[in-house]
């Protein structure tokens, strides 16, 4: 016999169990980061400061935020795009390496 309490809480637990793929954990290697950063330098600069203003900076951001970008971003990608192009160019299409790169641009320093 369910109760409306248990209902509840499977409702609940159903819908929480549905977001776990979209939480995000950038546990990477800054250092492995930084030898792939390489392929986004043309965008967005050596160390995540785009020279323009339009260009998203990733300098400073909160690692698992820049992982969650990436992540919901390159999928929706055109593949001729010149970031999916260097996605594919740096080999960074994986979690891992995602992982890396917003690990090394999180430690980086924001400049004006």
């Amino acid at each position: 016999m369910t109760t409306p309490m248990s209902r509840w809480r499977l409702g609940i637990s159903t819908v929480l169990g549905g977001l776990l793929p979209w939480v995000v954990q950038a546990d990477g290697d800054a250092a492995a980061g930084s030898r792939k950063a390489i392929y986004c330098s043309y965008c967005h600069g050596a160390d995540g400061n785009p020279a323009a203003a339009d260009i998203p900076r990733l300098a400073g951001q909160d690692a698992n935020a820049l992982l969650a970008k990436m992540k919901r971003q390159l999928p929706n990608q055109d593949r001729r795009h010149p970031m999916y192009q260097a996605f594919v160019t740096g080999d960074c299409l994986n979690d891992r390496e995602m992982s890396n790169l917003a690990a090394y641009f999180s430690g980086q320093s924001a400049t004006p």
